[in-house]
């Protein structure tokens, strides 16, 4: 046997300097955040030059580290996280890691909700978030829609106006009927409400409605409505009171602003114009509430109709959903039973039933980008890393892997630890629990949990975020399969070793393993590597694992081999 000859060097170009490494160590670990990781030792260069080397103005370095002997090298380009100078040994020490880590220093200082319009693509929402600082995705295929969707309740009470459902009200100066001819309502539907003005003025439709208020609640209220065709222009509005608990109205009005009410032809299909108002309670005597379609006419006879009528909890215009109608990915149901069904509250849940609550998508003042974004990949089950090449990459970890295998046997390694243990959840475990906490718009204190796996040795992470919907466990528990054995080795420096390579490992007294390299640090000026490994399985003397190439290029059959 040979002993092979090392030339280990290191090169760090920074701040238009290149200066010689004379220690320290490079990392790319798949676990770690961020995932590449350098410490560095550099003798101090021109005192007049020192100062240039500044981490607080953006200050990147590249390192250029090889063998000279074997003509082999790598580079890593990465931003300077920190220096300190050591005026007595007169060296600097560097610390540098992967773009992760502008992710965890960018944060707004306003709410910004802009990552919501991207939501059926998660790739679309980390470009969103990746464009903060400049970066963007490299090109792939994995995604996941990570659209919103909430349960939440329409109070109006026969919100499509059927003759012989829970009442409309006329107030004074109109009368109120139905039209149920069919296909006369908004999307075809059967049946809407008409208000009918009785002389000149303000006229009010009362909406039909179940609500339990409190200061604080917000509303959004929505409907349709057109007027005949042959009549002027009426602007219309929605009205809200407040009323306490004894039934007395609160002297609290809240009214939108007045909108043309749109005409209509004289047959169906009509041309409808939906209206929408978003409210906060303020009294705190305030119990109920009441609402009014109004409409300003000129005269008697003036004809308003009304249809598809909403009143949903928060700020936000929804589509229209009622115990009969569902809009994409929801299920509706009446909370009533038949055959007065209509006359009841309505309810939508997701029809996959994983609720994915829109604050998840609000993106808070001082939470930095790394925290807005992490759940919303964990719990579609991918990861998001930036690599040393500055190359943004969204994966499933799960499938993701690096083209190419490194053997480590006793003529290439150094050293080797090969440790299984039960006791440490974070390497290996039956179940995860993942705990989410959030504030939601009404100011209470939520906690939902995910969960994955078996009980046992159970895995606990936490969030302080909204409520994803399910899949982070899981996709935590799938990373740690196969993780209860870990061998850890150094050995002769490959410098084209990369976390998702495969790795073969054959160490004294153990039979050889066959898994997936997990994390590689190089030592600068030894030539040395530590390889982290997971996922190890026993590779079998005569095991059709031990055999070259892949199955497809065998010849004969299986029993053959």
């Amino acid at each position: 046997m040979t002993t092979p000859i090392l030339r280990p060097e290191a090169t760090v170009e920074i701040a238009d300097q290149t200066i010689e490494v004379s220690g320290g160590e490079v990392t790319l670990d798949t676990v770690m955040v961020p995932y590449a990781r350098a410490t560095l030792t550099v003798p101090v260069v021109d005192p007049e030059d020192v100062e240039a080397i500044d981490p607080r103005e953006g200050l990147r370095a590249e390192i250029v580290a090889g063998d000279a002997q074997a003509g082999a090298s790598r580079t890593f380009n990465l931003g300077v996280r920190g220096r300190v100078v050591d005026h007595v040994e007169r060296t600097i020490e560097l610390e540098l890691a992967s773009d992760e880590a502008l992710l965890m220093d960018y944060a707004p200082l306003e709410q910004d909700a802009g990552a919501r319009q991207y939501e059926s693509s998660l790739r679309d929402v980390c470009d969103y978030v990746l464009n903060k600082i400049g970066a963007s995705l490299a090109p792939g295929d994995w995604d996941a829609d990570v659209t919103a969707r909430w349960d939440l309740e329409n109070v109006i009470l026969n919100p499509d106006g059927i003759s012989g459902g829970a009442a409309f009200t006329q107030n004074g100066n109109v009368t109120v009927s139905y039209n149920s001819a069919a296909g006369a309502g908004v999307d075809g539907t059967t049946g809407y409400v008409v208000g009918t003005s009785q002389g000149a003025g303000n006229s009010f439709v009362g909406l039909p409605q179940n609500v339990v208020t409190r200061r604080g609640d917000v509303w959004t209220v929505s409907l349709y409505a057109h007027r005949s065709n042959a009549q002027p222009e009426l602007p219309g509005r929605i009205r809200v009171y407040e009323w306490d608990a004894e039934q007395s109205m609160i002297l609290t009005v809240h009214e939108s602003d007045p909108q043309p009410i749109p005409p209509s032809g004289a047959s169906a299909p009509y041309t409808w114009e939906r209206y929408d108002f978003t409210f906060e309670v303020k009294s705190p005597a305030t119990s109920r509430l009441t609402v009014y379609f109004r409409f300003d006419a000129a005269a008697a006879g003036r004809i308003v109709a009304i249809d598809h009528v909403m009143m949903t909890r928060g700020d936000e215009l929804v589509p229209y959903f009622s115990g009969a109608v569902a809009p994409s990915g929801y299920i509706t149901a009446w909370t009533g039973s038949t055959p007065t069904a209509n006359n009841s509250v309505s309810t939508r849940t997701p029809a996959d039933g994983v609720e994915r609550l829109p604050e998840l998508f609000v993106w808070e003042p001082g939470v930095t980008a790394w925290e807005f974004l992490e759940p919303i990949t964990s719990q579609a089950g991918l990861r998001l890393f930036c690599d040393e090449q500055r190359v943004w990459r969204l994966v499933d970890p799960a499938e993701y892997t690096t083209a190419g295998r490194i053997n480590v046997a006793g003529w290439n390694a150094t050293r080797a630890t090969d440790t299984i243990r039960r006791d440490d959840p974070n390497l290996d475990c039956t179940g995860v629990v993942v705990k989410y906490r959030w504030r939601d718009f009404d100011g209470i204190e939520r906690e939902r949990l995910d969960t994955a796996g078996e009980p046992g040795r159970v895995l606990v992470w936490e969030y302080n975020r909204p409520y994803p919907g399910p899949g982070a466990a899981a996709a935590i528990l799938a990373r740690r399969q196969g993780a209860g054995r870990v061998q850890d080795v150094t050995a002769l420096a490959n410098w084209d070793a990369t976390p998702g390579m495969e790795c073969s490992i054959g160490l004294p007294a153990t039979v050889e393993q066959i898994g997936q390299i997990t994390s590689v640090t190089w030592t600068l000026t030894d030539g040395l590597m530590r390889l982290g490994t997971s996922g190890l399985v026993d590779l079998l003397p005569g095991s059709i694992d031990t055999l070259d190439g892949v199955i497809d290029d065998l010849t004969g059959t299986i029993d053959d081999l």
